[in-house]
């Protein structure tokens, strides 16, 4: 229960001795501790008088409020019981030495020690998450002691102090950890997720001291951070079996909401000690890409956060005027690689949506083609439409558009414009400023 300091209130004490008291008569003009509002495991600031004896300190009430056991703060007794004569008198008041510990203010409760802390609080009415708040040192303990858990607060870049990329980063042999909603994430030690503070953290992809290996060419690995003797690591795990599934030693687990690495890495974190941030597939050189599309240039994602994503909108195109084809037989559009867009997922959470949009001129009476978008494949449509066909006349000039959503994904993939002619027709398929795929990912 709470030291609590009652008004007016004095007893008359015939217990001798140094031992437990029981509480007497009331004088007049005075009340009882019962009377007060007093309860059983209170624990009121006291004066005892007998003679030229005193003793002060904390009472603990019990038995109905007819009793009282001692705690002496200072007596004239070298600071312990002094032994009562049978005519005393016991007064409820404040204790000089330990009254600013009770009773005065928060900011003089965080000196204490913490059983004095508690009391303190007791004492100021502090509710339970007024109390975890109080006693914490910093902001890390407070979300520690309220069990506040906020999902990592940064994210991947390949840029230095950018977290979220609007420019081309190509080739790039360094990732970072960048604050972006905060500077905290949550770092499990065995019991608890603790916040932790961060700065921008960084890690060569060459590095084998605090990662398994190097990052091999067209691979994809998972990124954790982690305690390593104190110091936050950002480090990578094992590649993954292929370019769409996990192998068992790159498995994800999670705790209290955040997925963390279920076996031990390499050099890293040991099992379910590194946070799982995001994944990231290099480039046929061991490079990571983030490679903004336009005419002429494929679009590349190689990096995608677990948290914070952001939408990503790349819109690319062949840099031909135009091109013929009439092969009944799908294909790229102009045959080439630059009308798609490659990207990573490291959790099968967002939907991808893309679009295509072109002209055609028709080659022939009744002639048409075929053009849409395909996933994975040049060679299979996901979605398509039919430009032309019956009725259509020589030279027509028709304008298309095709959409599609694609499910949450897994992994590496790439969604890409195909055709397909008509098998006879020499339809005109027109280029740069026509013909133009968008896909938005979140990474």
């Amino acid at each position: 229960m709470a030291r609590k300091l009652f008004d007016n209130v004095r007893h008359l004490i015939s217990t001798p001795g140094g031992g437990q008291i029981t509480l007497g008569t009331v004088p007049a003009t005075w009340q009882g501790f019962a009377a007060a509002g007093a309860v059983d495991g209170d624990n009121p600031p006291y004066e005892l008088v007998d003679g030229n004896d005193r003793e002060n300190g904390y009472l603990t009430l019990g038995n109905g409020v007819t009793t009282a056991a001692r705690a002496v703060i200072t007596s004239t007794n070298g600071n312990a019981p002094i032994n009562l004569s049978g005519s005393a008198v016991l007064t409820c008041t404040p204790i000089a030495n330990t009254f600013n510990k009770d009773l005065l203010s928060v900011a003089s409760i965080q000196i204490l020690s913490p059983t004095e802390k508690g009391i303190g609080l007791d004492n100021l009415g502090a509710t339970t998450v007024g109390k975890a708040l109080f006693v914490a040192a910093d902001q890390a303990t407070a979300r520690k002691n309220l069990s506040v858990l906020s999902p990592p607060q940064g994210r991947l870049t390949l840029q230095s102090g950018v977290p979220v990329m609007s420019m081309t980063q190509a080739a790039k042999t360094t990732i970072y950890y960048t604050p972006y909603l905060g500077n905290q994430i949550p770092i499990y030690d065995g019991a608890s997720m603790v916040m932790t503070a961060f700065s921008e953290l960084s890690a060569a992809t060459t590095d084998t001291t605090k990662s398994p290996a190097a990052i091999g060419a067209s691979k994809v690995n998972d990124w954790f951070i982690w305690h390593d003797a104190g110091t936050l690591r950002l480090s990578h795990g094992p590649d993954w079996t292929n370019d769409t599934t996990r192998s068992a030693g790159t498995a994800l687990t999670m705790v209290g909401g955040i997925y963390l690495n279920n076996a031990a890495i390499t050099n890293g974190p040991a099992a379910s000690r590194g946070t799982y941030v995001g994944t990231t597939r290099s480039n046929s050189s061991s490079q990571l890409d983030f490679i903004v599309g336009a005419s002429g240039t494929a679009g590349w994602v190689g990096i995608w956060n677990a948290y914070n994503r952001r939408p990503c909108v790349m819109t690319v195109s062949d840099a031909a005027s135009n091109w013929t084809y009439s092969t009944g037989v799908p294909r790229a559009s102009n045959n080439g690689i630059v009308s798609r867009v490659s990207f990573v997922c490291g959790l099968q959470e967002d939907a991808v949506d893309a679009s295509f949009n072109t002209r055609v001129t028709i080659g022939g009476t009744n002639g048409y083609t075929l053009q849409g978008l395909a996933l994975d494949s040049t060679s299979t449509f996901s979605a398509r439409s039919l430009v032309g066909g019956t009725g259509t006349a020589t030279n027509a000039y028709v304008s298309h558009a095709v959409r599609s959503s694609f499910s949450p994904l897994l992994g590496y993939h790439y969604i890409a414009s195909i055709e397909e002619g008509d098998g006879v027709t020499p339809n005109l398929v027109h280029g740069y400023g026509y013909a133009n795929l968008t896909v938005k990912i979140w990474s």
